[in-house]
């Protein structure tokens, strides 16, 4: 019966099927050792994971199915670097500013926590398991830890909590 009805979607004339990339990208393996060596990093880190955006837009709504299903608490922090006007720096005033920024937020966070550049002058972090209060503290360590570098004149670091919420 499960193979009629399996048949029976795959031949529906009007079927479309959507492109995950899921196309083939390594050679066939069933020995769970290697795959496994394959996903594992390949030395301890401290502090919270670094990727890319894309890679962070795809772990964000990984997590966000896991919340809504699970009801889990997530919160999301932008930090923006800003100049004395209340506007972004221009590029090379925030070059050093980031770097800081950077250090100061892979330091700060838990390895649990994630972390991608948005921009130039910010980063977006997912913080799995926080309230509220705790996401204001975590928030403000990384403020406090990136100040701690000593300033930047004309620069300043803001951040803004998100809940996930569905």
């Amino acid at each position: 019966m499960l193979k009629k009805e399996k048949s029976a979607v795959c031949n529906y004339p009007e079927t479309k099927f959507v492109d995950y990339n899921m196309e083939p990208i390594r050679s066939v393996e069933t020995d769970f050792s290697i795959i496994l060596s394959d996903l594992t990093e390949t030395q301890e880190y401290e502090g919270a994971y670094c990727c890319t955006y894309e890679g962070f837009k795809n772990i964000y709504r990984f997590v966000r199915r896991n919340a809504k299903r699970s009801h889990s608490p997530y919160y999301l922090v932008l930090y923006t670097l800003i100049d004395r006007n209340n506007d972004v720096p221009p590029a090379s005033l925030g070059d050093r500013a980031i770097r800081i920024l950077k250090d100061a937020i892979s330091s700060s966070l838990r390895c649990g926590d994630l972390y991608a550049r948005y921009s130039y002058c910010q980063f977006v972090v997912i913080l799995p398991g926080a309230s509220e209060e705790n996401g204001k503290k975590v928030a403000q360590r990384v403020v406090d830890c990136y100040n701690s570098y000593g300033t930047i004149p004309g620069i300043r670091l803001t951040y803004k909590l998100h809940p996930l919420t569905f």
